[in-house]
């Protein structure tokens, strides 16, 4: 008699104590995927910055490459200008 409650006993333990340990694993799993989503957001995060960073230095780059475009331009514009002027000069010195 004694065995057959300890045989009963056991064969209650068993699936009870395979279940809690199931239970626990699963727990502990989801806290590490939790921890990783949470990982995850805040390198989303970071990457949206250097993003938004990077389009923000394209932009004022292209906009110093325009600047200087304009600038060799009215450089150019100027020097034939100036040139110009020193040849009038010239012709008025010279009559």
């Amino acid at each position: 008699m004694e065995v057959l409650l300890i045989t009963i006993a056991l064969l209650l333990a068993l699936p009870l104590s395979l279940r809690w340990f199931v239970a626990w694993r699963m727990r502990q799993a989801q806290i590490v995927v939790r921890q990783g989503e949470d990982e995850c957001r805040v390198l989303n995060a970071e990457l949206q910055d250097i993003l938004e960073q990077t389009n923000a230095v394209r932009q004022l780059e292209r906009q110093y490459q325009a600047r200087g475009v304009r600038l060799t331009e009215s450089i150019a514009t100027l020097r034939s200008e100036l040139q110009d002027l020193g040849t009038k000069e010239t012709r008025r010195m010279a009559a």
